[in-house]
């Protein structure tokens, strides 16, 4: 009963710090998406823009050609020579001269100035989120990395609570059942493996500027994940 308890404990204490640490994921998740949503619709119109002075630049040179060529009674060998010179020297201009300009522009300035600020945001919300761990760590320490998460936290003190089962081992199983059973999809199954690589990645940085820092490890960890 005592360690029933003391489980139970621990698992309120870790709630909230599960749950912070989830918020700077999502935060920092929503965008990476918005980057990649961004990136994806400035390419669109990109392309778009590129096709637009594509066509009119070829429809022009293919029209000279024609007035050229035809018909071919009323003009020299002189004048047919120039069209198709015309055609085929407008299109090695565009492919060497225009089309290298338009790629050069394949992102807006404007959005590649959101993806800068939202990259930066990212980097500060994960300075944050390595701050928040490191301050928590010894309290994580305590609890299995692999269902530091709120819906297995919720689970298993709900199991524990309402006597389902009598330790934490006996909790997991149940749970590790009930994931077997739903079949959790694979998207909810994607990002939560995400968010545990993201927390151990977090851990390790942290035991390996502790080891370094020696009796300073504390804030030599805070100073290497704040320079990150």
């Amino acid at each position: 009963m005592e360690e029933k308890a003391y489980d139970l404990q621990l698992i309120d204490r870790l709630l909230p710090v599960v749950g912070q640490l989830e918020n700077y994921f999502a935060q920092m998740n929503q965008l990476k998406q918005q980057n990649e949503t961004l990136l994806a619709n400035s390419e669109r119109v990109m392309a778009n823009r590129r096709m637009a002075v594509k066509l009119p630049f070829y429809f022009v040179m293919g029209a000279i050609s024609i007035f050229m060529l035809v018909p071919l009674a009323t003009h020299s060998l002189l004048s047919i020579l120039f069209g198709v010179a015309m055609f085929f020297g407008g299109r090695f201009l565009y492919d060497r001269l225009v089309q290298p300009r338009l790629d050069a522009i394949a992102v807006h300035p404007n959005v590649l100035r959101q993806m800068e600020e939202n990259n930066t945001a990212i980097k500060e919300i994960d300075n944050q989120a390595g701050t928040f761990y490191l301050q928590n760590a010894d309290l994580l320490r305590q609890f299995p990395e692999d269902y530091q998460y709120t819906e297995a936290l919720s689970f298993i003190r709900k199991t524990l609570q309402n006597r389902r089962a009598d330790s934490l081992k006996e909790a997991i199983n149940l749970y590790e059942d009930v994931l077997y059973r739903r079949n959790m999809s694979f998207e909810m199954e994607r990002q939560h493996q995400e968010q545990i690589a993201y927390l151990k990645t977090i851990q390790a940085e942290t035991t390996r500027a502790a080891n370094n820092a020696g009796s300073a490890a504390f804030w030599g960890a805070l100073d290497f994940l704040s320079n990150t």
